[in-house]
């Protein structure tokens, strides 16, 4: 399909609402992943709902609890680019693709759903969906565990058939390091899936190590970038 994948991290989509200098450069037509905005303490990042629940609630809700992160994202997005002249739309979980299973909190991915998306995509120049949410086959909010916004981008890009997923990302690059000593060549500016892999599960790459394995699966190439839309480093 003839469009970009986009994943905005949390803190791109913090940025963003108050000085949108990515979004206001997208021009192609797009589907955009979006995360919870911001970080803790901000009520609404993923940590910020956490931590003013009761402990004395099920999964189930906490799922429903942790999914308004995302959705208020997907919203807030969608009308930036509205106020940008973009047609745009966003998307609930009742009209987003990815269903998986019912096991709240670490739900498992079990088919795309087709229904909306397609008709959406057609419509719109942008649809904005939340990551990490999914839904079951009872439409009850599920999440794909913690960090997985990133693999909902790269499930996108695998179901409609696009070979890229540009990850927007809030850093300098992604850094080159061994023995945790920061190399004379400071950045590095294309990395094997292997290699991103041995780096992720140090927590050292800004892509989740769950997405790293789909996106190596499916042999989709992972590009990060920063605000401003530079190429900053390539996983291929």
């Amino acid at each position: 399909m003839d469009m970009r994948i986009i994943k905005m991290g949390g803190t791109v989509v913090y940025k963003e609402l108050s000085e949108p200098i990515f979004l206001s450069t997208l021009n192609d037509k797009s589907l955009i992943v979006v995360s919870a905005i911001g970080r803790y303490p901000f009520l609404l990042s993923t940590d910020g709902l956490l931590n003013n629940l009761n402990e004395q609630i099920t999964l189930k809700e906490k799922d429903r609890i942790m999914a308004l992160g995302e959705t208020y994202s997907a919203i807030k997005i969608s009308s930036l680019l509205l106020s940008l002249n973009k047609k745009s739309v966003s998307l609930g979980i009742e009209e987003a693709a990815i269903v998986s299973n019912s096991n709240f909190t670490k739900a498992k991915f079990v088919r795309f759903d087709y229904s909306y998306i397609l008709k959406y995509i057609s419509n719109y120049d942008c649809v904005v969906v939340p990551g990490f949410i999914a839904r079951d086959e009872f439409y009850h909010s599920t999440t794909l565990g913690r960090e997985n916004s990133d693999l909902s981008a790269i499930l996108y890009a695998k179901y409609l058939g696009v070979k890229n997923v540009d990850f927007i990302k809030d850093i300098d690059g992604v850094k080159d390091e061994k023995d945790n000593v920061l190399l004379e060549n400071k950045f590095i500016n294309e990395i094997s899936y292997e290699k991103a892999l041995e780096k992720a599960l140090l927590n050292k790459m800004p892509i989740s190590y769950d997405a790293i394995v789909l996106a190596k699966e499916f042999d989709i190439k992972i590009s990060i970038k920063n605000r401003e839309n530079s190429l900053l480093c390539i996983i291929k």
